[in-house]
């Protein structure tokens, strides 16, 4: 299985989110990190299980929490572009790609 490597944004996004959901209400900030990781195992396990949205990047839902979760599956691993709360706007993070 490939490894998962998050974009330094992303990471933080969902470092964000975790910490926010765990001030708000302790234990949550923990059910949302295992969402995310439990469907990122998924993704490495069957990695044609996401969808591919209309500029054919990949994303999939989180089970428990509804995060959206975009990435891309590369020769060598998956990068996660994405953790985000299904309410951000669209495409917010589409110039991480950038190279």
């Amino acid at each position: 299985m490939k490894p998962v490597a998050y974009h330094p944004a992303a990471h933080a996004e969902l470092e964000a989110e975790i910490s926010y959901c765990e001030s708000e209400r302790p234990g949550a900030g923990v059910r949302v990190r295992a969402d995310v990781a439990a469907t990122l195992a998924r993704v490495r396990e069957f990695p044609g299980l996401g969808r591919r949205d209309h500029q054919g990047w990949q994303h999939i839902v989180t089970r428990r929490c509804h995060y959206v979760v975009h990435y891309e599956l590369l020769r060598d691993e998956i990068v996660v572009w994405a953790v985000a709360d299904p309410a951000r706007e669209p495409g917010y993070w589409l110039s991480r790609r950038q190279l």
